[in-house]
Formats: structure tokens, C-alpha cells, sequence
């Protein structure tokens, strides 16, 4: 949940169900919540060719009713550090949240191109 997400679908379907942060944190699904969120789930069908974006934060689940062949990436970038260095370190991940903090830090360096 700390990190943002894409996924390609290339061949079959996917139903997708999102609950936004602020319900998430209400039902205990994430122990922390970024301040952008909808205030409503959301559900969606992906076809073939779709890509999909997960914001950090965002409980979801997945179901195929077809065979799938997908791509997918997870990442933690600037716009997201925060709240991954947040949730880390409310799930007692403090390893992941010093990691998260030291690219946080690079990121600001004028030193490196």
C-alpha cells in the first residue's frame, strides 16, 4: 500500500475495486492515509490494452473472471515518499521507512544530475 502502481492488462479482464484511503483507514485496512482521496469506492472492468494507475493509499482488490496476461509496476517516487515513509513506519516496517528516507533525501541533493 506505500507505493503507487500501474498495471498493462494485455490479454482477458479484470474487475477492480477501490476503496479510497479515508475508508481504508476507517476499516483498518491501511494504518495511515495520504490527504488526496475520493470519497466514494470505485469499481471498474479493464480490458486489454487498459493501464491502470493505483495511487499509494488506495485498498483494492482484483478479480479475473478471465485468464490474464498483465505488467505491472509498483514505485515510490517524490509525490509519494511521505506517505511511504508514514506508512512504514506505522506498520513497524522502520527499516523500509530509514530506506525511504535516505532516497528522500536524494532526491533534494543539487549535487547529483
Amino acid at each position: 500500500m506505500a507505493s503507487a502502481a500501474w498495471n498493462l492488462l494485455i490479454t482477458g479482464r479484470k474487475i477492480w475495486r477501490f476503496l479510497p484511503p479515508a475508508e481504508a483507514l476507517q476499516r483498518g485496512m491501511i494504518p495511515v492515509a495520504p490527504a488526496y482521496y475520493e470519497l466514494h469506492p470505485i469499481e471498474f472492468e479493464q480490458a486489454p490494452g487498459d493501464l491502470l494507475f493505483t495511487p499509494s493509499g488506495w485498498a483494492h482488490a482484483v478479480e479475473n473472471p478471465t485468464e490474464t496476461i498483465a505488467v505491472t509496476g509498483n514505485y515510490i517516487g517524490e509525490a509519494n515518499i511521505d506517505f511511504a515513509i508514514t506508512y512504514f513506519e506505522a506498520v513497524g516496517e522502520h527499516n523500509n521507512a530509514l530506506l525511504c528516507q535516505d532516497v528522500k533525501r536524494a532526491f533534494t541533493r543539487k549535487d547529483v544530475l
